[in-house]
């Protein structure tokens, strides 16, 4: 399905999807796909060490993150990647995105944005939600991010 109202570009965006359910990861190249040239899967990761390895090797310009990642937590996962390999970080979670506690946890660990997984193609949310998931991933490509170092508990006191 290609969407006409988001405008094609040159030069694609250049996405990590992170996740370690080969069916989400597949999900989101699949919905990224539909953009046509705009946005491209240039890699997939798994775990901590395969995510921040792609990031190194595979130079995104954005990374899609779960919060569960079978041993890791997605957030810490999030806070790594901004002290090593800084870029923008949108939190893609089948849990709840309204969770106050998940939205300053990744947002203090560097992320950009928590939003929900899309539903199922044939859900009736699921056009308008593709939509503003892949506007997200377009706009937020764009905001310069830092190199972040993660505050310890001892100098939080």
């Amino acid at each position: 399905m290609k969407i006409p109202m988001i405008p094609k570009v040159s030069t694609p965006t250049r996405v990590l999807v992170v996740d370690d359910s080969p069916t989400a990861r597949a999900a989101i190249a699949s919905a990224i796909a539909a953009m046509g040239a705009t946005l491209e899967v240039v890699g997939h990761a798994s775990d901590q060490a395969s995510a921040l390895e792609a990031c190194e090797r595979l130079d995104p310009d954005i990374v899609t993150m779960d919060v569960h990642l079978g041993h890791d937590d997605g957030v810490e996962v999030t806070a790594a990647i901004m002290e090593r390999s800084p870029r923008p970080i949108l939190i893609v979670t089948s849990s709840d995105h309204h969770d106050r506690e998940l939205i300053f946890r990744a947002l203090e660990a560097g992320a950009l944005e928590v939003v929900s997984k899309l539903p199922h193609p044939d859900h009736p949310d699921y056009r308008p939600r593709h939509e503003r998931l892949l506007r997200t991933m377009l706009s937020l490509s764009k905001v310069p991010v830092v190199l972040r170092h993660r505050r310890h508990a001892h100098a939080r006191a």
